[in-house]
């Protein structure tokens, strides 16, 4: 595999990864919203 294959292939692993964390993160203030709503 040539270097830039490479390089594609990290990049698209590090995007998926990215955006996992942001779901999880965007997941998670989501909840947290909710419960404040449903507490008050």
């Amino acid at each position: 595999m040539d270097l830039f294959g490479y390089l594609g292939l990290l990049w698209i692993a590090g995007f998926f990864l990215e955006s996992r964390v942001f779901l999880v993160k965007l997941n998670c203030f989501l909840r947290n919203s909710c419960t404040s709503l449903r507490s008050k």
